[in-house]
């Protein structure tokens, strides 16, 4: 159970425990007692919507703003994914033209445009 189911649990316990003590200490004639359950009734269920929607709002803003920065992300590694398989496309277009087919000089040229493995 996390942090916020302990506290609603505990605030309706407490809500429970309230109502059964306002119960057992102050009773009135039948229509009375229950139209002041009604009305507290009504109380614990205002509060709780309040309480929840003070709760609610922040983890919907979070997580709105973590779609958002996935999105963002994976917008900018889109990009670079293409721009890298440009650069390879043109790199081996320079070499089927400059009529060199071979793996060595295309990994030469990927090297130097900073695409291909990295020398060690």
């Amino acid at each position: 159970m996390n942090r916020t189911q302990e506290k609603v649990l505990s605030f309706l316990v407490g809500a429970g425990a309230g109502v059964g003590l306002g119960l057992m200490f102050a009773p009135q004639a039948g229509g009375d007692m229950r139209r002041a359950i009604r009305d507290r009734a009504d109380d614990l269920t205002e509060q709780v919507k309040v309480y929840s929607g003070e709760v609610l709002a922040p983890a919907r803003e979070w997580g709105s703003d973590s779609v958002d920065k996935a999105r963002h992300a994976t917008s900018d590694l889109a990009e670079k994914f293409h721009d890298s398989t440009a650069e390879v496309f043109h790199a081996v277009q320079e070499t089927i033209a400059s009529g060199g087919c071979c793996a060595e000089a295309t990994s030469t040229k990927l090297h130097r445009q900073k695409v291909g493995p990295q020398s060690k």
